[in-house]
């Protein structure tokens, strides 16, 4: 049997939500990125409808606020960038603004021609999975590339290892 092997990975797409879980996942997207000369697309999607304490109905974010909104968390983007994505690997930062973060994460994907995502889930089951859903999970059931997730699991390991060394 002829053995396959896995063409060079080119971009590497990185939502994050600033959790602990998604910047973890930029350290595993910065080793495979060193190890395959990759590009890091750092990705991060401001949800345009929120949930509103004062109705029963989700509300879209004023649309004058959305653009100072975008600035600010790009520039707290390129901040975590600095700090978990060391020379020489390149990468790039963007912010969007979409009603539903799993389209925007695959749209973002399909557009760049990502060779692979990593990205964070937050391990939610049960109940909270039932309402909350899975961004991670759509993203996996749609992606056009391979899905790497990194569980809050891998985080505490990783955590472990730090404390042991």
């Amino acid at each position: 049997m002829e053995s396959k092997s896995f063409s060079k990975l080119k971009r590497i797409l990185v939502p994050t939500d600033f959790s602990p879980v998604s910047v973890s996942s930029i350290r595993y997207a910065v080793d495979i990125a060193r190890e395959q000369g990759a590009t890091i697309d750092l990705f991060h999607v401001i949800d345009l409808i929120v949930p509103s304490p004062a109705y029963y109905e989700p509300v879209v974010l004023p649309a004058y606020y959305q653009e100072d909104r975008r600035q600010e968390v790009l520039a707290d983007l390129e901040r975590l960038a600095q700090k978990e994505i060391p020379d020489p690997i390149r990468h790039e930062a963007e912010v969007a603004l979409y009603p539903h973060p799993e389209a925007a994460i695959i749209d973002r994907a399909n557009r760049y021609h990502a060779d692979l995502i990593v990205m964070g889930t937050h391990g939610r089951e049960g109940f909270q999975h039932f309402f909350l859903g899975s961004v991670a999970e759509d993203v996996i059931r749609h992606a056009p590339c391979p899905v790497m997730t990194i569980s809050p699991e891998a985080l505490e390991s990783e955590v472990n290892q730090e404390v042991d060394e």
